[in-house]
């Protein structure tokens, strides 16, 4: 008997080790702060709160008397937005630490990966003064499900994991927007894109300057549009090794980040519409371009690339012909529109040189080869 007493504290004990309490999505706040939900529309999500994890509570607003830690959790099998126009979001008065797995919003205890709806947890902590980003562990992404999530949460310092690899349209639209004290970007591990997927993610980070990998071969419309767009302190550029191109996938990629003195290789010998329009806007510590590996051009496709890059003075092209021509007539006169590279060097350095094949008509004009440059042939 003794022995089979033992042998069942023994499993008890080895029972209450592998069950975890779970990792509820928790606010360090300090004291005198309020928390509530702004909402836009009717939205009625179920979301309870507590100071012990013990006595829980309906939660619209609560004002803290002492410094401490709120824990939030719900049961929302469908969601907790209804679309991108009926969400809510947090209002937090003060600078506080945020942790715990978000998707206890969702089962009450966080095991679930799958996010239920579109635009779940679209602008949940937007204009938070949070520092620290919860868990955001899911990797079964839904459309907008993280739109604008963290944007212009300026006090944000740590970025939450993204382990998901197969992502969903416009599921990190934004998602970082604003974020001016993000110095290191999360690793995006994900190899299959969908379109709008990382648009304006990192927008306006004036601190970041460590970019991550984007290791994905097979773009998706508008996929990298404007992700670093006003990037001021980033110096070197993630590696873009994708070979197959969607409309605009690149489009204002690294616009007006003025401290990028290097450029990513581009590999595509096979160009889309727009794929490279406005991707160097204002890059104006760029002086050398990558080269452009393709032999034919697309409609658009590097309309105002290197653009106000004032310091550019060298480029290499492969393409042979400056493809179609448009002409516009207007009342005072009128002007040839090029097919692929209409003002790709307008603004740039007064002088330079663009290396090209010998068959490469030597036009002259910002949509051609700037006034001033000279050609090398190869």
């Amino acid at each position: 008997m003794k022995t089979l007493l033992v042998v069942l504290l023994a499993l008890l004990m080895m029972l209450s080790s592998c069950i975890s309490e779970p990792d509820y999505l928790c606010f360090e706040v300090p004291s005198g702060a309020s928390i509530s939900l702004k909402k836009r529309s009717a939205v009625y999500p179920d979301i309870q709160y507590s100071f012990d994890k013990e006595v829980w509570n309906n939660f619209d607003s609560i004002y803290v008397t002492e410094n401490c830690r709120v824990y939030f959790k719900g049961i929302n099998p469908d969601g907790i937005n209804k679309d991108s126009f009926h969400s809510l979001h947090f209002c937090v008065s003060d600078t506080f630490k945020c942790s715990g797995n978000v998707m206890t919003l969702i089962d009450g205890v966080g095991e679930t990966l799958t996010i239920p709806c579109n635009y779940c947890f679209t602008r949940l902590f937007k204009g938070c003064p949070l520092t620290t980003a919860p868990q955001l562990p899911a990797t079964q992404l839904t459309e907008g499900c993280y739109e604008s999530m963290f944007a212009d949460c300026k006090c944000l310092t740590v970025a939450p994991e993204l382990p998901a690899t197969h992502l969903a349209e416009n599921c990190y639209y934004s998602m970082f927007k604003g974020c001016s004290s993000l110095v290191v970007a999360p690793e995006l591990p994900a190899i299959t894109l969908s379109g709008w997927c990382y648009q304006e993610m990192f927008w306006d980070c004036s601190s970041l300057s460590t970019p991550p990998q984007l290791p994905a071969t097979n773009l998706a419309i508008c996929c990298y549009r404007w992700m670093f767009s006003e990037c001021v302190s980033l110096t070197t550029p993630p590696q873009l090794p994708a070979t197959l191109l969607a409309t605009a996938c690149y489009n204002g990629m690294f616009y007006n980040c003025t401290n990028l003195t290097l450029a990513p290789d581009l590999p595509a010998t096979i160009l889309t519409p727009w794929c490279y329009a406005n991707m160097f806007v204002g890059c104006t510590s760029l002086a050398t371009a990558p080269q452009i590996m393709a032999t034919v051009l697309a409609k658009g496709c590097c309309t105002r690339m290197f653009q106000d890059c004032t310091e550019m003075a060298n480029v290499s092209v492969v393409f042979s012909s400056w493809g179609k021509t448009i002409y516009y007539d207007f009342d005072e006169g009128g002007f040839f529109f090029p097919f692929g590279t209409y003002s790709w060097l307008e603004g740039v350095a007064p002088s330079g040189t663009i290396t090209c094949p010998s068959a490469l008509p030597a036009k002259r004009g910002t949509g051609f080869i700037p006034e001033g440059w000279k050609v090398e042939r190869k």
